[in-house]
């Protein structure tokens, strides 16, 4: 990776001719960094760090100290918070299971006294208690309401005006809850596709992308939610989507997203994982790949990239608002790194705009793609 000290890119050079505007195929993966300056009444939207803090204040507001018994401090980093909350959701995925096995614990064995079953029922009610604050802090940090529609007009006009190319060819991938890029493409003008659909003419709508890259609506732009997104509940094996505008429903079900954990797999939601396939199709025609504010923790999304992007690849890959990553020598994608491009500045914050756009026009124009050696 190149990081030039003006504010722009330096892309890897690449031998063979430019490839024309026409001819690229981008797909834009958005993380955290990608929406936290797009947030309304001067409120960044969270990122991870910051969603922990506000559970903290949730569960201590409720019953003092429950925050600091599953691991959690308002203090502690994102990827710290992920780590403490997937260990936590690992051991709440058993609770179901263990009033069968209450009696290995008990002496003589097999005999049920109400202590442990105290001890249990406590366990289920507080963790429920947690589930329940996890997901209504979703719904207020990363609603329509946290989303500032201006602020992401502008960032994601920007971008599309940079990248010098027409909405059927850019496919957007976010591991974002939030609606950002949505609210941004549409208040552009831009019909967005989520892969969204109402099958037999029924009132609410369901997740079936489908084939969503092979067959694009005409003039739509695909936005992949890769862990879920607000609105979306789990219905079955299906997902229902309601909206993002809407609050936090418990009666509709559990939201349909991949909760924080360095563990997450789409196979834990089946609904989800065909996003992933659709995001994999994306990823085939791609001829640019432009990460933005994404914090690369997220093994399955490593795994995509660095499939693709070997050492003999001719598409090109380019990092914005990841440039501090770079001084993490231990973290798990610095080869993926060192095979892209950084482009310097802060998406989404209006007085880095110039520098933002200019860098990743610069990295667009000049890099050879695989299309041309065809």
């Amino acid at each position: 990776m190149r990081i030039s000290g003006d504010g722009y890119c330096y892309p890897v050079a690449l031998s063979g001719p430019p490839l024309e505007p026409s001819e690229r195929r981008v797909v834009v993966i958005a993380g955290a960094g990608a929406s936290t300056a797009l947030g309304s009444t001067g409120r960044p939207i969270p990122m991870m760090a910051g969603w922990c803090t506000l559970l903290c204040n949730s569960l201590d507001g409720a019953e003092k100290g429950i925050a600091d018994a599953i691991g959690l401090t308002p203090q502690m980093t994102g990827w710290e918070f992920e780590q403490n909350l997937g260990s936590f959701l690992d051991v709440y995925s058993i609770l179901p299971l263990l009033p069968r096995f209450l009696g290995l614990g008990e002496s003589p064995v097999g005999q049920r006294h109400g202590d442990v079953n105290n001890w249990h029922d406590t366990l289920q009610r507080r963790s429920s208690a947690i589930i329940e604050a996890l997901h209504r802090t979703l719904f207020d940090a990363f609603g329509h309401s946290a989303v500032d529609r201006v602020a992401a007009d502008r960032a994601y006009g920007s971008l599309l005006k940079a990248l010098t190319i027409g909405p059927h060819q850019v496919t957007f991938a976010t591991t974002n809850y939030d609606p950002a890029i949505e609210i941004g493409l549409r208040s552009l003008g831009f019909e967005t596709d989520l892969g969204v659909r109402s099958p037999d003419g029924l009132a609410h709508h369901r997740l079936r992308p489908g084939d969503l890259i092979g067959e694009k609506k005409s003039g739509s732009v695909p936005v992949l939610h890769l862990h879920g997104a607000t609105g979306w509940y789990r219905s079955g094996v299906e997902v229902m989507v309601y909206g993002p505008d809407m609050p936090y429903v418990s009666a509709l079900g559990a939201p349909a997203i991949l909760l924080p954990d360095p563990k997450k797999t789409p196979e834990r939601a089946t609904a989800i994982s065909t996003i992933w396939s659709a995001f994999d199709a994306a990823l085939s025609e791609a001829t640019h790949v432009l990460v933005i504010g994404h914090s690369l923790h997220d093994p399955y999304l490593v795994e995509r990239l660095e499939a693709k992007f070997t050492v003999a690849s001719k598409q090109s890959l380019a990092f914005l608002n990841t440039t501090s990553l770079l001084d993490d020598r231990d973290h798990p994608a610095q080869q993926l790194l060192k095979r892209g491009t950084a482009i310097l500045g802060d998406f989404g914050v209006e007085s880095a705009i110039q520098d933002c756009s200019s860098g990743i026009r610069r990295w667009v124009d000049q890099t050879v793609v695989h299309l041309k050696s065809k």
